[in-house]
């Protein structure tokens, strides 16, 4: 009797291992937009927020598994590219999860440009879950990448009630470098600046100084357009004098010609020109 035990028992957690699969292989080739692999890419794998597992890249290639009736995010992660990220539902039908599924996905990440962010039209992402009418994970999010660059504008956001001492004295320093300065550029005596200024004093005086700076502008413009404007009338002035002049020369040219018919037919009838 004992002879039989241990086989049996073997034969048992054989039979489960491969009749209760429960995971999801999922095989990753990571590339560049050249269609090279990129060997220094890393998968981490979030549960509920949660890290729990980090996969290193083969040449490019990430295999991994996970456990079915999950949620997962997956960030594919490099220093020299965009993030790209994957949702993973897990969710299985209790019938198919005696099957090992695997999920092949080819992923180009886009390189990061100093200076600006990536702005995806589309892609960027995945979504991947089961597909029961074709008995399959299928990625619902597509396989099209769409991407731009926008450029990073450094941007200080202060709210009225937050702004300390510290940044009111900076603030009327700065203001005060900017009269002085003025001053030297136009050779005018300095003005007296106020050496303390409430918030409500210095910002309407960086709001007038805008609007001044904007009516330069607006002024600019308005000088190039009317420049745009003489440029366009005298172009137009040349190419009606040119017409006129074709005009001109076409007429003359009829004349002659009916002139010259007129003499030929003289001569054709006898007549002899004086």
């Amino acid at each position: 009797m004992k002879l039989y035990t241990l086989p049996f028992f073997l034969f048992v957690i054989c039979f489960s291992s491969h009749v209760f699969a429960t995971k999801l292989v999922l095989n990753l080739k990571i590339k560049d937009q050249s269609q090279q692999p990129i060997s220094s890419c890393k998968a981490t794998v979030f549960k509920q927020g949660q890290t729990v597992a980090t996969h290193a890249s083969n040449n490019g290639n990430i295999v991994f598994s996970l456990a079915y009736d999950h949620t997962y995010k997956v960030v594919i992660s490099d220093d020299n590219y965009d993030d790209y990220s994957l949702d993973v539902d897990a969710s299985l039908i209790e019938e198919m999860k005696k099957y090992e599924y695997e999920y092949k996905l080819s992923i180009n990440l886009v390189p990061k440009r100093e200076g600006f962010k990536v702005v995806y039209i589309s892609g960027g992402k995945a979504k991947i879950a089961y597909n029961k009418e074709k008995d399959k994970f299928t990625n619902y999010s597509g396989n099209k990448t769409s991407y731009s660059y926008k450029k990073i504008e450094e941007q200080k956001v202060v709210a009225q009630n937050e702004i300390s001492e510290t940044d009111k004295e900076s603030e009327n320093m700065d203001l005060q470098e900017s009269v002085i300065d003025q001053a030297q550029e136009k050779q005018q005596p300095i003005a007296e600046v106020p050496k303390e200024l409430s918030y409500k004093e210095l910002k309407a005086l960086r709001l007038k100084e805008k609007l001044e700076r904007l009516d330069i502008r607006d002024l600019q413009t308005k000088t190039t357009k009317a420049e745009l404007k003489r440029i366009e009338e005298r172009a137009l002035n040349i190419d009606a004098q040119n017409r006129l002049q074709m005009a001109s020369k076409k007429r003359k040219l009829v004349e002659e010609i009916a002139m010259s018919e007129r003499s030929l037919k003289q001569i054709s009838r006898g007549y002899q020109m004086p």
